[in-house]
C-alpha cells in the first residue's frame, strides 16, 4: 500500500534539503506508507497541502463526487490543528508579567492598573512566538489591539509613520516643525 497526498494534478514530495515541493510526476511523489503519516504531513504544511486529499495507489481510483468530501475532512483537520493556542496565565504569572513592566504598558509607556492590562507577545505566535514568559510583556488593551500580529520592530515603523505624517499634516509650514523633521529624520 502506498499513500500519496495530491490535489488531482499536482503530488506532494520533498526535495533533498527535506522541503515540501510539488511535482507533477506521481513517481516523484511522497510515499507515506499509511493515511496517519500522510494527514501529519498536511497538518505540518497546511499552506501547501490545502486543497490535498490522500489517496491509495493499490485502491481504486476515487470517484470524482467523493474528492470533494475527503478535502473538506482533511481541511477541517488541518485548521483545528494550526490554530492559534494561547496560553491562559495563572495569578502568579500575570503578576509577575505585571511587575516586569513597572506597571507601565511596554508599548506606549502609559501606567496602566493591574486589572487593565493585557498580555502581549513579543514575537507574535502567528509568527512562530512562543507562550513562554520571555516572550509576554504587559501592555494597555489599546495598543495590544493595534499591534496586533506585527514584530515590534514593524510597530515602531507603523507608530514613527503615523507620528511623521500626523505632525507634517499639522505644522508642515512652521518652521519649528521643519528644523525639528530635520533632527528626527537623522536619528531615525
Amino acid at each position: 500500500m502506498a499513500i500519496l497526498l495530491t490535489n488531482g494534478d499536482y503530488y506532494i514530495a520533498h526535495n533533498k534539503t527535506g522541503a515540501v515541493i510539488k511535482v507533477t510526476d506521481r513517481s516523484q511523489a511522497q510515499d507515506f506508507y499509511t493515511i496517519e503519516k500522510a494527514i501529519k504531513q498536511a497538518y505540518k504544511t497546511p499552506g501547501k497541502c490545502k486543497n490535498y486529499y490522500w489517496i491509495d495507489t493499490e485502491a481504486p481510483e476515487i470517484e470524482e463526487s467523493v474528492v470533494p468530501i475527503i478535502v473538506k475532512k482533511i481541511s477541517k483537520k488541518i485548521k483545528k490543528k494550526s490554530a492559534v493556542k494561547r496560553k491562559c496565565y495563572s495569578k502568579e504569572q500575570r503578576r509577575t508579567i505585571y511587575n516586569k513592566s513597572g506597571g507601565f504598558c511596554q508599548l506606549c509607556g502609559r501606567k496602566i492598573n493591574y486589572n487593565d492590562f493585557t498580555v502581549d507577545h513579543i514575537t507574535p505566535i502567528s509568527k512562530g512566538g512562543s507562550n513562554d514568559m520571555d516572550n509576554v510583556e504587559a501592555v494597555c488593551r489599546v495598543c495590544n489591539q493595534f499591534k496586533a500580529n506585527i514584530y515590534p520592530e514593524q510597530f515602531v515603523d507603523r507608530i514613527t509613520e503615523i507620528f511623521m505624517f500626523q505632525m507634517e499634516k499639522q505644522y508642515g509650514d512652521n518652521s519649528t516643525w521643519k528644523m525639528a523633521r530635520n533632527m528626527l529624520m537623522e536619528i531615525l
